[in-house]
This record gives structure tokens, C-alpha cells and sequence, in this order.
């Protein structure tokens, strides 16, 4: 209960995901990893179920059942030892590489296949001298082949995994103690990889502690929280706009805006907090009449939100350049016939690159980091999500303050496409609260 009140929490009143993971984040940090799941945070608030995978689904039926007579704990033991033991064989894939290189100071470098990663381990690696380990938190080989998890040190590190989540579950509090089973789940869902990392990591703080500057990764995932639980240097690379979360506790962040950069300040207080360099901003008179779509991935129903602006577009007989995102397969704009004046292009390595090659007049988006990115460059963002989108409540980002909006601000957008002055009114205005601009 003290967790409860020491932010202000009615039990009776709905909770909001800002304010329960707020909470969650004042909890001693190595229960985090437990209850650091993204899905059942934002489905808490409007009381919804978790959407589940097949596995999740039997798993969390078994938990129901287990936990009425107080087995569940058992039952996570087991199907942590049995993940683990599928993990320990999947190591033999790997090929091992020469530990030589870790005798020298080095940084690690953890990704997981973002859009954005490989610019971003480019820079990293770049802004000083040095080696630099790069890691795949999903695959077991990429760190299999430094290293390989004995038996032992799986099942030390499991049963310090049980441990803590049990203690963790002991602390939950009472506002949220309605969504045990699903709390539960989770950390049989995760507790292999947790325990696997855990062990991992703590032979690179046993046998290279004195060697390793920092360990930088892109997501607070459980990967992240088992580097910051071994007291190594974790350091998060935002790598795109982020929802309300758990967050390790960084010795460093790399915000994307000055706007998420005021939230981990006050999430994580002793961290030290730096923003991007400056971009170049293109000038309004170099902007061409084309709209960029920045595509996301999500589901057809959701992305069908965009088809009365595009068919907007087309009644203007705007040209309209798609971006897809790096993990969509495009089903939902082949499906629409390919229009004559919209077209799908992914040439370019990265988001600046296609703002500099296309000097689009506006960006348009769901709820993409593209929308912020186009901001800094100077051009224009709209969105076409609608007021009380759970994924814009639920972000730090205040999106509906940095963008326009469609159909709301349709008026707007039109005369957008040939004012120049109004153009660079309405981006001040949108400017007009972020620090620096």
C-alpha cells in the first residue's frame, strides 16, 4: 500500500497507465522485470484481457487453475526449467568466437532488429574509440558465441529468477492485485530468458567487469533489466516513441526529444539525460507537394484510419510516397490497387534520408516516431489517429499537441499545400513548447 499512496492512488478510481507504472517503478528495482509487460499495462486501465500467443494462453489457463491451491510457483519452476533447457541446446548453433577481444575495454551493443537499429549501432559505435560487442537479445547464439550457460548457472540463476518474482508478487499492489494471474504469466512467459541473461550477464561482471565501459540497448525488455540487476552500466538508446513503462535503472539515456527526455528525468532521476544533435530543418520553399506516408505495423482495421485522407489526396491529386515499415509486408497497400498517384518506396536507409530526398510537404502518420522526426526537420506532421487513440494516451510524447490532426484539421491541411507563410505559422505553433526549438 505505501506504493499506492505515495503517488496519490484512490484503490476505488481507475488507474492510468502513467500512473501504474509510476508506481511499479518505485518497487526495489529488481522486481521490475517481473511485471515489466507492455500488453497487460496498457490493458489494465480499461479493464481488458491480454492478448495472448497459443502458448500464453495455456500457460495462463494452467496458472488459473494451479493458483486456486497455491502450486503456481512449482508450475513456473517446471516451465522454467524447461525453456531453459530448450535455450541451453539452442546454444550448440552457435560459433564460438575468440574471448581475446573481451580482455579490451569494450561497450556492448544490444538490438533486436529495430527499423532504426542499424544507424544507430553505426553512431554508437562511432562516438568514441573502442570495441564494440554487438548482441541479438533474440537470439541465444549471438550470445552463445562468447559464451556458453552451464547447467549450473541455469538453474542458480532460475531459482534466483523464482525468488525475486515471488517476492515481487508479495509486493504488488493492492490496486493491481486483481491481475495476478496475468502478472503471473508474464514471468513464466519470460523467466527463461531472464535467467538465461541473468547468468549470462553475470559472467561478463565475474570475468570482464573491469573491461566493460557500458551496455547500451534499444528496449527495456527483460534483457535490459537483467544488465542493470548483475550492476552493470546499462544505457538506453531510444530507438523510436515509446508508451508508459518499467525502465531499468540506467546510468544513461539517449532521448529522441526533449519532450520523452522530461519524462525519464523524472522516472529515472539519477540517470543522466541527453538529447540528438540538432538537425539541418528544410526551408518551406524547398518543400515539394508530395505527402509522405510513415507506415506502421499493425493491423489492417487499424491502418484503414488513413483511407479518407488518402482519398482526399487523390481528389486533390496530391502525390503520395509510402514508407513501409520495416516489419509490415505491405498487404494492406497492395491491397488497395496501388493508385496511380500513390506509390511505395523504401530506398532510403533510414527516415532523414527520405526527408532530404523528397522534401515532402507533410508526413502523415498513425502514431510513428516519423511524426516527431519530420517535426525537427521542419516539415509538417499530421496524424490520423482520433482523440482517446489508446496508443497516443498512453505515450509520453504529447502527439496531439505536436501534430495536426485528420479529419479535425482538415481545413488546415488544405491551405497548407500552397501558403507558404501559413505553413510557417502553423510550425511554429507546433514548435512553439519544445525545449530548444
Amino acid at each position: 500500500m505505501r506504493a499506492i499512496m505515495s503517488v496519490g492512488i484512490n484503490p476505488d478510481q481507475p488507474v492510468s497507465m502513467r500512473t501504474i507504472t509510476s508506481m511499479l517503478q518505485l518497487l526495489p528495482a529488481r522486481f521490475h522485470w517481473a511485471f515489466a509487460n507492455e500488453d497487460l499495462l496498457r490493458a489494465i486501465p480499461i479493464g481488458i484481457p491480454v492478448k495472448r500467443g497459443r502458448r500464453g494462453v495455456a500457460l495462463h489457463a494452467m496458472i488459473k487453475v494451479v493458483h486456486r491451491i497455491g502450486l503456481h510457483w512449482p508450475l513456473l519452476w517446471l516451465v522454467g526449467v524447461s525453456a531453459l533447457a530448450r535455450m541451453l541446446l539452442r546454444q550448440s548453433n552457435a560459433v564460438a568466437q575468440s574471448p581475446a577481444v573481451l580482455q579490451l575495454p569494450f561497450r556492448i551493443f544490444i538490438g533486436f532488429g529495430a527499423g532504426s537499429e542499424e544507424p544507430l549501432f553505426m553512431r554508437y559505435s562511432a562516438e568514441r574509440s573502442g570495441t564494440v560487442l554487438r548482441l541479438d537479445q533474440t537470439s541465444i547464439e549471438s550470445f552463445a558465441q562468447w559464451h556458453r550457460i552451464g547447467i549450473g548457472d541455469a538453474l542458480s540463476a532460475l531459482w534466483y529468477a523464482v525468488v525475486t518474482a515471488k517476492a515481487a508478487m508479495a509486493a504488488l499492489p493492492a490496486v493491481l492485485a486483481s491481475r495476478d494471474c496475468d502478472f503471473l504469466t508474464f514471468i513464466g512467459m519470460r523467466i527463461a530468458d531472464y535467467s538465461y541473461m541473468h547468468a549470462w550477464f553475470g559472467w561478463i561482471k565475474a570475468s570482464h567487469a573491469a573491461n566493460v565501459e557500458e551496455v547500451g540497448f534499444l528496449a527495456a525488455d527483460t534483457c535490459a533489466f537483467a544488465v542493470s540487476d548483475r550492476g552493470l552500466d546499462p544505457v538506453f538508446l531510444q530507438h523510436g516513441l515509446l508508451f508508459f513503462c518499467l525502465l531499468p535503472m540506467c546510468v544513461r539515456v539517449e532521448a529522441l526529444n526533449s519532450d520523452e527526455a522530461d519524462y525519464f528525468r523524472q522516472e529515472l532521476p539519477h540517470a543522466i539525460i541527453s538529447l540528438p544533435q540538432p538537425i539541418a530543418r528544410l526551408k518551406v520553399h524547398e518543400l515539394t507537394g508530395l505527402v509522405l506516408v510513415a507506415s506502421i505495423y499493425g493491423e489492417a482495421d487499424y491502418l484503414a484510419q488513413i483511407n479518407p485522407f488518402l482519398q482526399w489526396a487523390g481528389s486533390e491529386k496530391l502525390r503520395v510516397c509510402v514508407r513501409p515499415h520495416p516489419r509490415e509486408d505491405c498487404e494492406f497497400w497492395r491491397s488497395r490497387g496501388f493508385d496511380s498517384y500513390l506509390v511505395v518506396d523504401d530506398s532510403d536507409k533510414d527516415f532523414f534520408h527520405a526527408l532530404a530526398r523528397l522534401k515532402p510537404r507533410l508526413v502523415i502518420s498513425w502514431f510513428s516516431t516519423a511524426l516527431a522526426d519530420a517535426l525537427d526537420a521542419g516539415v509538417i506532421p499530421v496524424t490520423v489517429c482520433q482523440p482517446g487513440d489508446r496508443a497516443v494516451v498512453d505515450m509520453p510524447y504529447p502527439l496531439f499537441q505536436r501534430c495536426l490532426s485528420w479529419p479535425q484539421d482538415s481545413g488546415v491541411i488544405a491551405k497548407l499545400l500552397s501558403d507558404n507563410e501559413y505553413y510557417e505559422a502553423i510550425l511554429a505553433s507546433l514548435r512553439k513548447e519544445i525545449r530548444g526549438s
